[in-house]
């Protein structure tokens, strides 16, 4: 009983194995490969007849894929030690790009973070924009006035000294 358990976990996990390379995309891709050369080679291959046999005790009967995918990802499984190296060199790359997508997301949302707080800022300056351009338009107008007062107060203090001339040469005049 022990040796039948062992068997059907064995058979279980070998189902897990064929059933995850079936679902992988990029590994569908080679399955893909592998159906169409054992198309080409037809059935009546010894070697094929060996592996579809082998390949039964592990294809559900409920199974959403077709038979050639599970012989397929048999003859893949079976010939691991072959392709182990490219395989995990593929989840390896596929984990790299996981990883540098997640980074590309983090920092995009920390862009948009930035970019929100900027715009905030810019939304809460808005009105003291909007006072200091006030104040600068009262300011020119009070340097325009200044101006004119300026050049109107050396003209009279111009003419106030023209006058007192004036008024010495008169007083002069009276005394002399």
């Amino acid at each position: 009983m022990l040796g039948m358990t062992t068997h059907s976990e064995n058979m279980t996990g070998v189902q897990k194995e064929l059933w995850y390379l079936i679902n992988d995309e990029d590994v569908r891709n080679v399955l893909e490969v592998i159906i169409r050369k054992m198309n080409e080679a037809g059935e009546d291959t010894e070697r094929l007849k060996q592996l579809y046999d082998q390949a039964q005790t592990f294809i559900p009967v409920d199974s959403k894929y077709h038979e050639k995918y599970w012989i397929a990802a048999y003859i893949l499984y079976s010939n691991k030690s072959s392709f182990v190296n490219l395989v995990e060199e593929l989840y390896n790359t596929k984990s790299r790009i996981n990883t540098l997508r997640n980074d590309l997301n983090k920092l995009k949302k920390m862009s948009e973070e930035i970019w929100n707080k900027i715009n905030e800022l810019y939304r809460k300056i808005k009105p003291f924009e909007e006072q200091i351009e006030s104040l600068e338009d009262q300011l020119e107008s009070i340097d325009k006035a200044r101006y004119v007062i300026s050049n109107d107060l050396y003209d009279l203090e111009h003419e106030s000294k023209r006058v007192l001339e004036n008024l010495r040469k008169i007083a002069e005049q009276v005394i002399i």
